[in-house]
């Protein structure tokens, strides 16, 4: 596996602030992995993935509609409540929020909980994160 060496994209790739377009690159990545994992009934992993997906897609609008962390709350960097609590601002749909909170709390199960996630639940997410991350992605 190869790494780049120097410059922004090395800084990106080990936790510098990514330009938009990688981070909309990391959420359709993201997006496919999940699809794969599905496929593989490996439901725990999707989940985590499923999430960081529109976690990635939420960062990609808010910084394409001018939004910063700051402007969002305390916060210098990207936080999950940060993301989440600026739903709205992404699509204009109330509904964003609680997309978001749902599938925060199923990724926290996934990856914390020793009972695995309730594979139709999953399967009911998808289709709504995969409108979500394509629609702010496109």
């Amino acid at each position: 596996m190869r790494f780049p060496a120097t410059g922004t994209a090395l800084q990106e790739s080990w936790g510098g602030t990514p330009a938009p377009d990688t981070v909309k690159n990391k959420a359709r990545a993201n997006l496919k992995a999940s699809r794969t994992l599905i496929a593989e009934d490996l439901v725990d992993p999707a989940m985590s993935r499923l999430y960081y997906a529109l976690f990635q897609a939420g960062v990609h609008a808010l910084k394409k509609g001018g939004w910063t962390p700051r402007k969002l709350g305390p916060y210098g960097e990207w936080k999950h409540s940060t993301v989440r609590e600026g739903a709205y601002l992404m699509r204009s749909d109330h509904g964003d929020r609680i997309l978001f909170q749902e599938a925060c709390a199923l990724r926290e199960q996934a990856d914390y909980d020793v009972l695995p996630v309730n594979r139709r639940r999953v399967a009911d997410l998808y289709p709504e994160i995969e409108a979500f991350v394509e629609g702010v992605c496109s």
